[in-house]
C-alpha cells in the first residue's frame, strides 16, 4: 500500500490511501484512521494514545483539519476476504502535521489589526437542520467586543466583551465529534435510568444531535464550518453560532484569530 499526502506535512491536503488487493476476491477491506489524543502528542505509539477519528472509517482518504496540528495520524488496513477471512493488519504513523507559515502569518496580521484599529470577518450564518440560504454576517472584532451583524443592514444582532464571556470556537469537525460523543453518552445513560420519563428525554436528545450530525454530512462541507458558542455573561443563555467560509483555509484564518483572541 501507499500514502500520498502534502510533501511538507501541512494539514491542508487530504492523505490517500491506494493499495492492490491480493489473495482471491475482495471483501470489506478494513481501513481505519487516528489521531493522538489531546496531551499525548509524540508521547508514544501504544494504542491508548490515539482516538479513532469518526465519520472516517472505511474511507481510502481522509482530510485533516487544523485540529489535527502537531499530532501525529495513524492509519491502519487490514485486508479481509470475500469469505471473511483477514490477513494482518499493516499500520503506519505519520509524522506530525504542522500549519503552513502563511496562514500564521496571516492570522498574526489579524490579531495586530484588531488590537490597533478593530476588524471584521464576513461569514455565511447557517442553522443545523435548516435548507442553507444567504445570510451573511460581519463578525466585528474591535476595543475587546465582538458584534455579530448583518452584512447588508449593518444591524448588530448579537456582540458581547471578550472578558465577560465564555466562548469556545470549533471546527465542525470537532462539533461533530463532540455530537457523536453526546449521542453515545445519551444511549448508554438511557440504558441504565430506572425513570421512563428520564430515559424518553435522554433518547429524544441522542435522536436530535443523530439527525443534526446526519444533516452535516448530507448538505455541507464540514470543512469550511465553524461553530461558536458563547455565553456572555455569568447566568446568561448560551448562544451558538454556525457560520461558513468560503474555504477550509479561510474557516481557519477566522478561527485561529478568535482562539489568539479568546486565550
Amino acid at each position: 500500500w501507499e500514502l500520498s499526502m502534502n510533501k511538507w506535512q501541512q494539514y491542508v491536503e487530504p492523505i490517500q490511501i491506494t493499495y492492490v488487493y491480493e489473495g482471491g476476491r475482495e471483501g470489506t477491506t478494513r481501513i481505519r484512521w487516528f489521531r493522538e489524543v489531546d496531551g499525548k502528542e509524540g508521547c508514544g505509539e501504544k494504542e491508548e494514545d490515539f482516538e479513532a477519528i469518526e465519520f472516517s472509517q472505511g474511507s481510502t482518504s481522509y482530510q485533516p483539519s487544523v485540529d489535527d496540528v502537531n499530532r501525529r495520524i495513524k492509519i491502519s488496513l487490514t485486508p479481509v476476504r470475500s469469505d471473511g477471512l483477514e490477513g494482518p493488519t499493516y499500520q503506519h504513523i505519520l509524522d506530525a502535521l504542522v500549519c503552513p507559515q502563511f496562514v500564521q502569518d496571516e492570522v498574526g496580521r489579524n490579531i495586530r489589526q484588531i488590537v490597533s484599529k478593530g476588524a471584521a470577518f464576513v461569514l455565511n450564518q447557517v442553522e443545523l437542520g435548516k435548507t442553507i440560504e444567504s445570510n451573511l454576517k460581519k463578525i466585528a472584532i474591535s476595543d475587546g467586543q465582538i458584534k455579530i451583524k448583518s452584512k447588508a443592514s449593518d444591524k448588530t444582532d448579537f456582540k458581547f466583551k471578550l472578558e465577560a464571556a465564555m466562548v469556545d470556537v470549533l471546527t465542525m469537525e470537532e462539533g461533530q465529534r463532540r455530537r457523536w460523543k453526546a449521542v453515545k453518552d445519551a444511549k448508554s445513560s438511557s440504558e441504565i435510568t430506572d425513570e421512563k420519563a428520564s430515559r424518553s428525554v435522554l433518547l429524544e436528545r441522542a435522536r436530535q444531535l443523530q439527525g443534526e450530525i446526519e444533516w452535516v454530512q448530507k448538505n455541507t462541507d464540514p470543512s469550511t464550518m465553524l461553530e461558536m458558542n458563547v455565553i456572555p455573561g455569568k447566568g446568561a443563555p448560551a448562544k451558538k453560532f454556525i457560520f461558513v467560509a468560503e474555504s477550509m483555509i479561510a474557516r481557519d484564518i477566522v478561527l485561529l484569530t478568535l482562539r489568539g483572541l479568546i486565550t
